[in-house]
């Protein structure tokens, strides 16, 4: 009879264990997702820095929730945007009226992080402290 009160004794802990071990992950889990969509949320509502430069005059822009977006999205919140193409293959000929020359074989240059850029500004996906810089230039 004690073997058996023993056993029973021993299947009711293993079962506790069991299902509070279960619960304690599911918490675990619940609050690391929880954690991600706040840490996603505030990093999509940082602010980046975009630049125009047209010859002397230059306009600096605050734009918010661009992160994880493109320059292309970025700049046509910022300022408004003329282009050819779509996407990735968007190409960017006036910016806030100012139109790149083809006469004078004008381009609007794409600077990221104080460089030039190796992609286009529909390729380019923002990342927290990015600076994103036009300015026309010629070819």
């Amino acid at each position: 009879m004690q073997k058996l009160q023993k056993n029973v004794f021993t299947v009711v802990i293993l079962i506790i264990l069991t299902v509070g071990g279960f619960l304690l992950v599911s918490s675990l889990q619940s609050n690391e997702k929880e954690t991600n969509s706040t840490a996603i949320e505030q990093q999509v509502k940082e602010t980046i820095t975009l630049t125009i430069r047209d010859g002397e005059k230059v306009s600096d822009y605050k734009v918010d929730e661009v992160i994880g977006k493109t320059v292309l999205e970025a700049t046509e919140k910022a300022a408004t945007v003329k282009k050819t193409g779509e996407g990735k293959d968007a190409f960017i000929t006036s910016i806030n009226g100012r139109v790149a020359s083809n006469a004078k074989k004008e381009f609007w240059k794409l600077v990221i992080n104080g460089k030039d850029a190796q992609v286009g500004a529909g390729s380019y996906t923002l990342v927290k402290g990015d600076t994103i810089g036009w300015e026309i230039a010629t070819y």
